[in-house]
């Protein structure tokens, strides 16, 4: 923006054209800080933070966050390391706009649920979810990143085998996602639809889901190449769901000799 139009802005937005340029710098920031961090055992990220003050900010949190889901697969203990540092930063920020602060904590709890399902610590991973649900509740549009806590909570339902509450709970959050347009979160929704379909025995469904997700992820703008994992996985599951429908069709692709 040039000087002349900053010039003929109110005074509230000034106040949001400075918030922006600090996130952007912020940012920034936390980009050229993450390459350190991660060459660094995830036990001494809060040292090399606390050497550097002026990193503990939302957009570190943020990063930090992702950070711990990309271990949630294979390393989800130190993914917890991570969220409990993403939580002291988010709880020190105390000049953020309530908002952001609300928000960042209500992320940390998500992500610390999807941690604890991960090593199968199940009912603090609902617990999880449910405070996350609370602290986005409090924001004045909370619709989407309450149905995001909605959907991490059916997660952890499904993984309790607890499937027809999961699938009512994925579908209360997938309605609220689909109506704030495409992201991944409804795409993370829809396969999450169709693990449960899977289990229930439901491949065409399953399949037809996955398919979905795909062509949503792959339509997405994905500056954190986010979308990349979650398209494995769609083909992975598609996979399973081939080799289970071979498994209960003699007439598919592998036949037995003699069936035609």
């Amino acid at each position: 923006m040039k000087p002349g139009e900053r010039a003929g802005l109110s005074d509230r937005g000034r106040e949001l054209f400075r918030t922006a340029e600090r996130m952007r710098r912020e940012s920034a920031a936390a980009e050229e800080l993450m390459p350190r961090l991660s060459a660094a055992p995830c036990d001494r990220w809060e040292t090399i933070l606390h050497d550097s003050p002026g990193h503990r900010t939302a957009a570190v949190v943020d990063c930090l966050l992702d950070a711990a889901e990309a271990r949630f697969d294979w390393r989800p203990a130190d993914a917890l390391v991570i969220i409990d540092l993403a939580d002291r930063v988010a709880a020190s920020l105390e000049n953020e706009l309530p908002p952001i602060r609300l928000t960042l904590l209500g992320d940390v709890w998500r992500a610390r649920a999807g941690a604890w399902r991960q090593l199968f610590r199940l009912e603090e991973s609902l617990a999880a979810a449910l405070h996350a649900e609370d602290l986005y509740a409090q924001l004045r549009a909370p619709a989407f990143p309450v149905a995001t806590a909605w959907q991490t909570r059916a997660a952890t339902l499904f993984e309790m085998t607890r499937l027809a509450e999961a699938l009512a709970l994925n579908a209360r959050a997938t309605r609220i996602l689909d109506e704030h347009g495409a992201s991944l979160p409804l795409a993370q929704a829809w396969m999450l639809e169709a693990a449960i379909r899977l289990e229930q025995g439901d491949l065409v469904q399953a399949r037809d889901l996955w398919r979905r997700a795909i062509r949503l992820l792959e339509s997405l703008h994905d500056p954190r190449r986010k979308a990349p994992v979650e398209i494995a996985r769609c083909h992975a599951r598609l996979a399973e769901c081939d080799r289970r429908r071979h498994d209960h069709d003699p007439c598919g692709p592998f036949r037995p000799p003699g069936v035609h």
